[in-house]
């Protein structure tokens, strides 16, 4: 079993740190499409000063102060906005596919870890959720940095077992989250696909900014295999033995036809789809996805 220090991925943190991934583009209007500005840490009534920090927003420095001083401080405002980032990971039990770094679920963990960093380093809220066809683990909000060390424990002896209901969670999550923030879904998205869209659906209407970090094995994606094989159901009592040559023209046919479905239905909805092949370096898996963001932002 790895030690949750391991989860953190240096190579992703620093590029995160450098693009600033989590930057906020959450809807603020009623329903998605509509009033899209984003919080900028700030409400409207002054309160104080604090020192700068690095990443804090130029806007808000107070030159007098500079001038008087040659120090940095911004104004702090009466209840600064922080947004809440809900991590869904996907524990089921077809994330147990893959050997080693490859493995779904062990690829997934440190996805989350960082993810959870991120925000946490940027003095944002984050929480944690995982489950199978119920949440299964839960960190509560929390925005202390203190607190990463918990979440890597939860996230470390995690294991990947039982049959999965996505669809059910987001709804769930959706009903019960009075306030708008973002939520990341990390998951392979072995559920009915329609079911799972509609769960979106659900989340942006309530408002929330959605991130789906499509976890996928490079064998479900190229289907390499050339003798035959029996293929063991992971969340169901299947088993069927074949020859991979009659099977894969349809079988990546039909694999690419659910990716598409997915990916175009999060389109549809404003919904941020990140594709993730578990064979490939988690930063250069999400790189492409940290470039986009931050040019949103500039």
């Amino acid at each position: 079993m790895p030690s949750p220090s391991d989860l953190l991925d240096p190579q992703t943190l620093a590029q995160a740190e450098a693009l600033g991934l989590l930057a906020r583009q959450i809807v603020e209007g009623p329903t998605s499409g509509e009033n899209r500005s984003p919080f900028h840490g700030f409400s409207v009534e002054f309160s104080e000063h604090r020192q700068y920090v690095p990443g804090d927003d130029l806007r808000h420095l107070d030159w007098k102060i500079v001038g008087k001083t040659d120090r940095l401080y911004v104004k702090r405002y009466q209840q600064e906005t922080n947004y809440h980032c809900q991590l869904l990971l996907d524990a089921s039990n077809s994330m147990r596919y893959g050997e080693f770094d490859t493995n779904k679920m062990s690829f997934a963990r440190k996805l989350t870890a960082c993810l959870a960093y991120m925000v946490l380093k940027q003095r944002d809220h984050v929480s944690l959720r995982l489950f199978d066809q119920n949440i299964t683990a839960t960190i509560p909000k929390t925005g202390n940095m203190g607190s990463m060390n918990g979440i890597l424990r939860t996230l470390v002896t995690a294991e990947a077992s039982g049959q999965t209901r996505i669809p059910l969670i987001l709804h769930e999550i959706a009903a019960a989250s009075a306030r708008r923030g973002i939520i990341i879904l990390v998951s392979d998205l072995f559920d009915d696909e329609d079911a799972i869209l509609s769960g979106i659906r659900h989340l942006r209407f309530a408002g929330h900014e959605v991130i789906v970090f499509h976890t996928l094995h490079s064998d479900e994606l190229q289907f390499p295999f050339k003798n035959p094989v029996r293929f063991d159901g992971l969340e169901e009592a299947l088993q069927i033995t074949i020859r991979p040559g009659d099977v894969r023209k349809s079988y990546l046919e039909e694999f690419d036809l659910f990716r598409r479905k997915v990916r175009e239905g999060c389109e549809r909805s404003n919904c941020h789809y990140v594709a993730i092949d578990t064979s490939k370096p988690m930063h250069e898996s999400i790189g492409t996805y940290l470039a986009f963001r931050h040019d949103m932002t500039v």
